[in-house]
């Protein structure tokens, strides 16, 4: 049975048991700042189990994709080295939301596996939490009761975090040795080392209190997970994950590309293998693994980057590469495996399958970048390593941290570089300056921020949601429900000349969400107009108002009305709308790959992030803006449908991978051009937006690049700023605004012309300055040494005085060093004999270009470097001396 089969009968079987079958969510979180990646099936339901969240089923199964590679959960370091690590898995669940508890969960768990899979009962043992008499009770209607094993809290025990849900949990276990044939069934005894974990069911039965106690929940629930992957292995008699059909294709692309045989792993009781084998199919294993972790990243928004999870998956692509050259793959390869991925699992996870060239393009950007990092890092190693403790043989904590933080280099490359020297690395210094980095960061973040946070969750609690009724109406009575001041606390009144945040009944006011800025206005109240500068959503759909009193008081309790700035709020519905034309457009010129990645609007100006490799060209931007226009020209309808979100699906709408949908959505569509899920204002017509132009665009981070552009009023300001310039310019060459480039040009080629000819009249006096440099020579330990200081010469000046200089010598060491355009650069030459003699060109202007707060280098007969500070061009000069005796 294939994973594809195992996958659907798993969902198939609990649709049957009356689970609504969920998809699973991006593995790159949605709203929970909480988490790096998906790490289970219960986080998209995590709302749902602590109350926050409702949804129209109680049960509910899915097949999640996960990513266990930071913080707790993080098993990069055993990827490859053992049967059943992984980077990527898919987590089959079922889902309880206050419906069945654990006799249903234990029956189904083991019908499904016994009845459907057809895994035999013999081979299966059952754990319960040691205090769970109930759960032991259950499993005896299905299993001997020498098959179950009572374990302690750290095994058996689940908890969300130190307050909250938590209950115990029972684990399904395979019995490796009688699954094998080591050892007979009757004579199996409950072993971890030798018991493969199935399946784990969760039971949330209490409710943990700060003080520690445990209080029952009015109604429990279940969470339960069972790994794709280690079922596959099972149900085809297989050791390892590795060998199941999820792995095998992209395992046999590995040996295609790299020539190099596969070992796979075999169950050791009965086929024992040796340390080397293991480590000989261990590159295999890593890249294949973390091909799928970095892919399906990618593939649902993520980027690499130099934190958080982009820095994770900068290290998961890192490791794999390193893994690729130990079998000798020496090219970019990752982005090879990434269609036969497709063909494995693409069917399931339509994103892959949609964005697979994107993906593939930025993980061949950055195998080609680490290859610089590597080349860099390689060359900072050496120099670090020839100026640490020879006697000690070891590379000092303090420089193996400076490696990782300042360019980037693994502390693992580190190590392995150490290794092949006969040296170590010194971890503990090095783990220290890591951490003291960290307390550094920890210290400063904003620790009233999590203070308020709780204070807006606490309200929430109290008050539920705001009632918005901005979509109809800028104006609203309201009453103040509570207030917030500028220290984070409740308080019952605001007086003159303070300042903090007001929650109403209800609001006509937009709150900042989905990259669209809250609304501004004004909250009158008997004879006082209270301006509002700013509106959020501190929780969930809480609406928090920032309000400054100017003179009387307000309270809560106070009724008035709240009156939205209707210029404002027409000036942001038109950038709102012109993001999803411009969306479109992007589609249009530059594929389905250039999805967004974040926005930001208002009334003064649009923001728009998007996935794309490279910058825009001057005709992309164009047509682009061209395009958009238009469409607003054509002042077709702007549609906005409320739906549920399955029919929106099926009309082909788009989702952003960085949006929370709840079953119920509004669609905004603009007839054939657009179709996005959108909680936005949104203009009545394309022709409301007025005219629309481009500003900017720009790279903000690998992968992702950024449009700015203004819409209506904005945008004539600015091109009449840019038409103003144009004639300015045009006035001060005296020509007319179209003819204005070409004289531009004409300028820029009398000027090359003219730098040339003073180029040339500069050289042609080189002969002058030779001779003068040459009554500066010294003689030092058999060669000419010859240094000199030439002031202001282009580099290329400064290369022809040098090698007039050789010429004229036989035995030398050549220094030269010049100041341009506020640098200074640094020439060595250093004839054969003085090479064989120890003198090295590269060694002596890295040296010296430190000095001068730059670098640079070359081979031992001729280098170059920089300088970024002039002023230490002689200090810098002074030491070659030292440096050649």
């Amino acid at each position: 049975m294939n994973s594809a089969q195992i996958r659907t009968q798993f969902l198939e079987y609990f649709a049957r048991h009356g689970h609504t079958v969920v998809d699973s969510s991006p593995v790159v979180p949605r709203n929970d700042p909480t988490l790096l990646f998906a790490n289970a099936g219960m986080n998209q339901f995590k709302n749902v189990f602590i109350g926050l969240d409702k949804r129209p089923y109680t049960r509910a199964t899915s097949c999640q994709e996960c990513i266990r590679a930071g913080g707790k959960h993080n098993d990069l370091d055993n990827v490859g080295k053992t049967p059943r690590h992984h980077t990527f898995f898919e987590m089959l669940g079922n889902f309880s939301f206050g419906d069945y508890f654990k006799e249903d969960a234990i029956a189904f768990a083991w019908e499904l596996l016994t009845k459907v899979y057809g895994l035999s009962p013999d081979h299966l043992f059952a754990t319960v939490y040691e205090e769970d008499d109930e759960a032991e009770r259950l499993w005896k209607k299905h299993v001997a009761a020498s098959r179950i094993v009572r374990l302690g809290k750290k095994d058996n025990f689940w908890e969300m975090g130190d307050v909250g849900p938590c209950g115990p949990c029972s684990e399904i276990h395979l019995h490796l040795g009688a699954f094998f044939g080591a050892v007979k069934p009757d004579q199996a005894a409950f072993d971890e080392s030798e018991c493969l974990e199935l399946w784990n069911l969760v039971f949330m039965q209490f409710n943990r209190r700060e003080d520690g106690s445990l209080d029952k929940l009015p109604k429990p629930s279940v969470d339960t997970g069972a790994g794709l992957e280690r079922v596959t292995c099972a149900l085809n008699g297989q050791y390892a994950n590795y060998a199941s059909d999820l792995f095998a294709p992209l395992i046999g692309c590995v040996v295609e590309l790299s020539g190099v045989k596969y070992v796979p792993l075999t169950y050791p009781r009965l086929h024992p293998q040796t340390p080397e084998q293991i480590e000989a199919g261990m590159p295999h294993r890593v890249i294949a693994d973390h091909i799928r972790a970095v892919s399906f990243a990618l593939a649902d928004g993520a980027v690499f980057s130099n934190e958080g999870r982009g820095y994770v998956l900068r290290r998961i692509l890192r490791r794999a590469v390193r893994y690729g050259r130990r079998i000798g793959i020496q090219k970019p390869f990752l982005a090879d495996l990434v269609d036969v991925l497709d063909k494995s699992l693409g069917h399931q996870y339509p994103a892959l399958r949609e964005r697979k060239n994107h993906v593939e393009m930025l993980i061949t950007v950055e195998e080609e970048r680490f290859e610089e990092t590597l080349s860099k890092g390689i060359d900072l190693f050496r120099d670090l390593a020839a100026r640490s403790d020879a006697a000690r043989r070891q590379v000092s904590g303090a420089d193996a941290f400076k490696l990782y933080d300042t360019y980037g280099f693994p502390i693992d490359i580190t190590q392995d570089m150490a290794r092949e020297m006969g040296w170590t690395v010194d971890e503990p210094g090095f783990q220290a300056a890591l951490e003291e980095q960290r307390a550094r960061a920890k210290a400063a973040r904003n620790v009233a921020g999590v203070t308020l946070d709780k204070v807006y969750e606490d309200l929430y609690k109290e008050l539920g949601d705001t009632t918005f009724v901005g979509y109809r109406s800028l104006e609203a009575p309201a009453t103040i429900r509570a207030i917030i001041n500028d220290n984070g606390e409740r308080c019952t009144m605001l007086g003159p000349g303070s300042n903090g945040w007001l929650v109403f009944d209800q609001t006509p006011f937009y709150g900042e969400s989905g990259g669209q800025e809250g609304d501004r206005g004004e909250f009158q109240i008997s004879d006082s107009r209270l301006q509002i500068g700013d509106v959020v959503r501190p929780a969930h759909n809480l609406f928090a108002h920032r309000v400054s009193v100017n003179k009387g008081t307000v309270a809560v309790g106070d009724k008035g009305t709240l009156v939205v700035d209707r210029a404002s709020r027409e000036a942001t519905m038109r950038h709102h709308t012109a993001t999803h034309l411009l969306h479109a457009a992007l589609h249009k010129v530059l594929g389905k790959h250039a999805t967004q990645a974040g926005s930001s609007v208002g009334p003064e100006r649009l923001r728009f992030d998007f996935r794309h490799h490279t910058a825009l060209s001057a005709e992309q931007k164009l047509q682009i803006e061209r395009i958009v226009n238009e469409w607003i020209c054509r002042d077709t309808p702007v549609s906005i449908v409320e739906t549920t979100i399955e029919d929106a699906q099926k009309a082909g709408a788009m989702m952003l991978f960085d949006e929370k949908y709840g079953e119920h959505v509004r669609m905004i569509r603009i007839d054939d051009v657009s179709s996005e899920l959108c909680g936005g204002t949104h203009s009545p017509t394309t022709g409301f937006i007025g005219p629309f132009c481009i500003t900017g665009e720009s790279a903000i981070a690998a992968g992702v690049r950024r449009i700015e552009a203004l819409c209506g009023m904005p945008a004539v300001h600015e091109i009449q700023r840019q038409r103003a310039l144009l004639h300015d310019a045009a006035s001060i060459l005296s020509a007319s605004t179209d003819e204005l480039a070409a004289r531009i040009q004409k300028l820029i080629d009398e000027n090359k012309q003219l730098t040339k000819k003073l180029k040339e009249a500069r050289t042609g006096g080189a002969g002058n300055v030779v001779d003068a440099t040459l009554k500066s020579a010294k003689q030092v330990n058999g060669a000419t040494l010859i240094v000199a200081n030439l002031g202001e010469l282009e580099t290329d000046e400064l290369r022809a005085v040098s090698d007039q200089l050789r010429a004229k010598l036989t035995s030398y060491v050549i220094v030269l060093g010049a100041v341009s355009a506020d640098k200074c650069t640094f020439i060595a030459q250093v004839s054969d004999d003085q090479v064989k003699a120890g003198r090295h060109a590269g060694n002596i202007v890295k040296e010296i270009a430190r000095i001068a707060g730059g670098g640079g280098g070359g081979k031992p007969n001729s280098a170059q470097a920089g300088g970024k500070d002039p002023s230490k061009l002689d200090e810098a000069l002074d030491a070659v001396e030292k440096l050649v005796k």
